[in-house]
């Protein structure tokens, strides 16, 4: 390396400063001990679908990753992505749906890799003021009390999971109201 590159890897002062009155949390499928394994730790099963964030605002998730998972007979693509935000269902797409990139604001450079064999990525930043909740709405005949009863009873007894759903989700939580607008699909501009 060059002596300037060297010398911008050791400045201290030239480091990004935290933001009082931010603080960034994280969603995640991952194990909160190295027993059990990394998928599927869900917060609940409410009205059918699987709660994986419920968090209370204001804040704005900046990235959601939803790799590949596996569940009965390949029922992956079928699974429903749900969002409400400050009580309004925003956002209610399979995954097959997102990863078309096809609906903005869920496209490039925003949202990524185009085949749902790859999963879902999305930097889209989702601003909620009040309450923000992520689930996941599995296909019929599939019921999410039935999948968490099972994922419970096969993390805790080591047993073989039929169902695995992995998930990452990267969120603020500000202090105070930011000035934009909740998120609304109604707010993102049509192509076409």
């Amino acid at each position: 390396l060059g002596r300037e590159m060297l010398g911008a890897l050791v400045d201290v002062a030239g480091l990004p400063k935290r933001r009082r009155g931010v603080t960034r949390l994280h969603a995640s499928s991952n194990a909160w001990t190295e027993r059990l394994p990394d998928f599927g730790h869900f917060l609940r099963a409410e009205n059918g679908e699987l709660v994986m964030m419920d968090s209370f605002g204001p804040g704005c998730i900046f990235r959601m990753f939803f790799p590949v998972f596996e569940g009965p007979e390949q029922s992956g693509p079928k699974w429903r992505l749900r969002l409400r935000i400050d009580g309004l269902l925003q956002v209610d797409m399979t995954m097959e749906e997102l990863t078309d990139l096809a609906t903005p604001p869920f496209v490039h450079p925003l949202a990524g890799f185009g085949d749902v064999q790859l999963g879902f990525l999305s930097l889209v930043p989702l601003v909620f003021h009040q309450r923000c909740t992520v689930s996941f709405l599995p296909p019929a005949p599939l019921e999410a009390e039935r999948i968490l009863r099972d994922l419970v009873a096969c993390l805790d007894h080591d047993l073989f999971c039929s169902t695995k759903v992995y998930w990452d989700i990267d969120y603020v939580r500000f202090a105070s109201r930011p000035s934009s607008p909740p998120f609304s699909m109604a707010l993102t501009p049509r192509t076409g």
